[in-house]
């Protein structure tokens, strides 16, 4: 049911009056989305929608190369065990298929973080800062409820921030 059938109907039930201007004015602000299927959600006019490009610029610094951003790692000391393939050390380059869906917050991918959100989690795991090259930009997913985590196809490792003992 489209959004003009859906208005007709609630007019038919007498729920209400609804004008057709509030096919623009919908506000996700605040809005829950985990787990909702937006597949094939006409979010056209819609606000209060995050801005992944906004929430990038306004949470991260930046250099000449990209954005910094932070990683922990450590075996047994995150959610997953970081992968076989993945060397870890500086200058070099984690990579993983990423989960493009907005809607899920915590998906496969690099996971990386502001450095705030690094802070209150898994803060036993060793803090990396990290790089999100201008070209890796397009692989980046910034999930529409974001507490400070997104998820990139491809980041490099450049230093150790907090040491932690293995």
């Amino acid at each position: 049911m489209n959004w003009e059938q859906t208005r007709q109907k609630l007019i038919e039930y007498g729920v209400v009056e609804l004008p057709e201007e509030w096919e623009l004015c919908i506000n996700l602000r605040g809005a829950n989305l985990r787990g909702a299927d937006l597949s094939e959600a006409n979010l056209s006019g819609a606000n209060g929608v995050l801005d992944p490009a906004a929430w990038l610029a306004d949470n991260l610094d930046r250099d000449d190369a990209g954005y910094i951003v932070y990683k922990r790692i450590g075996a047994g000391r995150t959610f997953r065990e970081p992968p076989a393939g993945w060397t870890i050390a500086p200058g070099e380059y984690l990579t993983e298929v990423v989960n493009p869906d907005r809607g899920t917050d915590c998906g496969c991918g690099v996971n990386v973080g502001t450095r705030l959100w690094c802070a209150y989690n898994y803060t036993d795991a060793t803090l990396w800062r990290c790089l999100i090259e201008w070209r890796d930009l397009p692989g980046v997913v910034v999930p529409f409820n974001t507490d400070g985590k997104i998820r990139a196809g491809r980041v490099r490792l450049l230093e150790i921030v907090e040491p932690h003992n293995e």
